[in-house]
């Protein structure tokens, strides 16, 4: 049997830094944009951004963020050669290796693991993610799952969530021009 833990604080903070990076480039392009599209001036262009930014990561924070930092569960991954079992805090996750239908593998742009889907019938899913040794968990599932699993593998697309972010502040900027106008 092999056994992996992490906790819901590394797994944030790895997150954390990748949002606010993608965020502060979407402020810095809006900044950018925002003058030419909708022809304001860069004090206001700054104040909307700000805005934006703000906006964007209260609901980062408050939806994602603050309930794993004050949870702070620790993630334990069982893998034996009958089952997955992920714990997290006092629920269980678990699918069999016979009862696995499909299996996603979410990359990066080098091509290196991100976090792992695992789908069993009844609607069984094992979300792998946040731990240091994904490809050596990513081995072991490939070893122990049917060789007739759906395979998908996404790669992580950083551009379009710089677009999201982007439109996403461009339209609060919008949505902030008319009201000022009002």
């Amino acid at each position: 049997m092999h056994e992996y833990t992490t906790s819901e604080r590394v797994v944030v903070k790895k997150s954390v830094k990748f949002l606010l990076l993608v965020t502060l480039l979407g402020l810095i392009v809006s900044m950018i944009l925002m003058p030419v599209i909708l022809h304001t001036s860069m004090h206001y262009t700054v104040l909307v951004c700000s805005i934006g930014f703000i906006y964007t990561w209260l609901i980062i924070g408050i939806c994602n963020i603050l309930p794993s930092l004050i949870r702070n569960n620790k993630l334990i991954l069982h893998i034996d050669d009958k089952m997955i079992v992920r714990q997290c805090g006092n629920k269980e996750s678990i699918i069999l290796w016979d009862d696995v239908e499909s299996m996603s593998i979410y990359k990066d742009s080098a091509e290196n693991p991100i976090s792992i889907k695992l789908c069993g019938n009844a609607k069984k899913i094992v979300m792998v993610y946040g731990y240091d040794e994904i490809n050596q968990i990513l081995d072991l599932i490939q070893e122990n799952i049917p060789d007739d699993v759906k395979l998908k593998i996404w790669p992580l697309n950083t551009k379009a969530l710089c677009v999201l972010l982007l439109i996403d502040i461009i339209i609060g900027s919008a949505v902030f021009s008319v009201i000022k106008t009002i």
